[in-house]
């Protein structure tokens, strides 16, 4: 049985109406760098499909894997929530890189990776999200709201300030609907707000 990133602390796993998203990170047992890659490689969506967002997935998706590896030539990066924890022990300043992955039970998609979330833990001890998208072709509803409100758990293990990042013309809308207030080009969680939303988290798992 391959270890949930959260290990014994965090949920394995979140229910869904069409099943159970399940949360592991690049790098740990049966996903490898090159096996993530790989399957990262395959989001691609037609020339000429019109929809906007489904071909920012399948470009961000590649963009996502390839910032994880630079970090990986030059800042820390974490499997687990354990091991994240424990290079923050040796270096409380430490900017620490995650490459989340949401499995998924349903579609024929690589790896299972419905969806995937860059963030890093700064050196200040905050979340910044460098992406968080879902498989262009997935048809598993939830998938995006999961990998935001499972980040909501970590940022409270990790007792951060907040959680930020920057959001686009075609991800504004999924933030809105996911946290419940208006946004603008800049996401920003202070600690009240994204604490609410790992309560809500916590109780739904």
């Amino acid at each position: 049985m391959e270890s949930s990133f959260g290990g014994t602390e965090l949920p394995a796993s979140f229910t869904a109406k069409a099943g159970t998203i399940s949360f592991v990170a690049a790098g740990s047992v049966r996903h490898s760098g090159s096996a993530v890659r790989d399957a990262l490689k395959s989001w691609k969506v037609a020339k000429h499909d019109l929809d906007p967002a489904a071909r920012d997935a399948a470009e961000f998706a590649d963009l996502a894997y390839r910032q994880w590896a630079y970090y990986g030539r030059g800042l820390a990066v974490a499997r687990t929530l354990r091991e994240l924890k424990s290079i923050i022990r040796n270096n409380p300043k430490a900017e620490v890189a995650v490459l989340l992955l949401a499995k998924v039970p349903v579609g024929r998609l690589r790896l299972g990776i419905g969806g995937i979330c860059l963030f890093r833990r700064t050196w200040y001890n905050n979340i910044y999200i460098d992406f968080l998208v879902k498989h262009p072709l997935s048809r598993f509803g939830g998938t995006g709201t999961a990998l935001l409100r499972f980040l909501t758990l970590v940022a409270t293990s990790l007792k951060c300030d907040a959680i930020w990042g920057e959001t686009t013309q075609n991800s504004v809308d999924f933030y809105e609907r996911a946290i419940g207030t208006k946004m603008t080009d800049m996401l920003y969680l202070d600690r009240e707000t994204y604490e609410a939303l790992a309560r809500q988290a916590a109780t739904s798992k």
